[in-house]
């Protein structure tokens, strides 16, 4: 009886043995597999990691290019004219404006993210706004197409304080135009929108330059409070429209005394001999709606 256990569990054994190395042999193949297929993918995100770099020096050297010819473009075929430049020739003094009564309707804004689009006139920086943006004044709607930093002659804007000032013009299908603008006062702190538009300033007189990589939204340009008062007078800036009627709000928004040293650095600096400018953008500025 004795041998016959001492047999049964001599077989236990084997078989144990065998199936331990049954699994350990199993397991060694797995992870044999496993570190072949890390390998292997290893090798493909190192091949796809070259790729990427190739692309990327191709793109890099193709900007360059592009900045190149849009260079030589702007040296052959700089724009001019009443449609581009953003000086205004000096014009008389706006006159009031009688208005049917002294209540304002609130403005309706809607306005839309996009692409930075900008073109420096050389007296101001033009954006050009995404499409979709509206404004509302009681049933008549307006599209927005452009906005205009401009600095006011002699640090005055209709009779106020302002370090540089934010013209956002809308116009209907019919050509009728009208503008909203927003005094930038100096403060201690920086304006987050301001900021990207300075840092992106295209050369005074270059093509519009598109900056894929920045969005802007004009929202951040109005103030919190938006009453308002109404002006009418003349375009600060090209094409130089009269009769223009202006909705400036009461409160402004703050802007670094950096910011507006570098927009006069980049933009006002290569038209320091051009005439002021007259019109809502000058000292006198547009005539207050009485």
């Amino acid at each position: 009886m004795k041998a016959v256990l001492k047999l049964v569990a001599a077989l236990l054994a084997i078989l144990l043995i065998a199936i331990f190395g049954t699994l350990s042999f199993v397991k060694s193949k797995q992870a044999s597999t496993s570190a072949g297929q890390l390998k292997q993918a290893v090798g493909v995100i190192t091949s796809q990691k070259k790729e990427i770099d190739t692309l990327k020096t191709e793109i890099d050297d193709l900007h360059e290019k592009l900045r190149v010819v849009q260079s030589k473009l702007a040296a052959i075929s700089a724009p001019s004219g009443p449609s581009e430049v953003g000086v205004c020739p000096a014009a008389a003094a706006p006159v009031p404006v009688e208005t049917p009564d002294g209540s304002k309707t609130p403005l309706g804004l809607r306005y839309q993210s996009g692409v930075l689009r900008a073109f420096n006139t050389g007296a101001s920086l033009r954006i050009t706004a995404a499409p979709g943006g509206r404004l509302q004044v009681g049933a008549e709607m307006y599209d927005l197409k452009h906005i205009h930093l401009v600095r006011p002659e002699g640090g005055l804007l209709n009779g106020r304080p302002a370090a540089l000032a934010a013209h956002l013009v809308h116009s209907t299908a019919s050509g009728d135009t009208v503008v909203v603008t927003v005094l930038l006062r100096e403060s201690a702190f920086q304006n987050r929108t301001v900021w990207l538009l300075l840092n992106n300033v295209p050369a005074p007189g270059a093509l519009e330059s598109t900056i894929a990589n920045i969005s802007i939204d004009p929202t951040q340009l109005l103030p919190d409070n938006r009453g308002y008062e109404v002006f009418r007078g003349s375009l600060p800036f090209a094409p130089c429209s009269p009769n223009i009627r202006f909705f400036q709000f009461n409160n402004s928004i703050g802007v670094s005394k950096d910011q507006v040293e570098r927009f006069v650095t980049r933009i006002t600096a290569a038209a320091a001999d051009k005439a002021p400018v007259a019109g809502a953008g000058g000292t006198g500025g547009a005539a207050k709606a009485r």
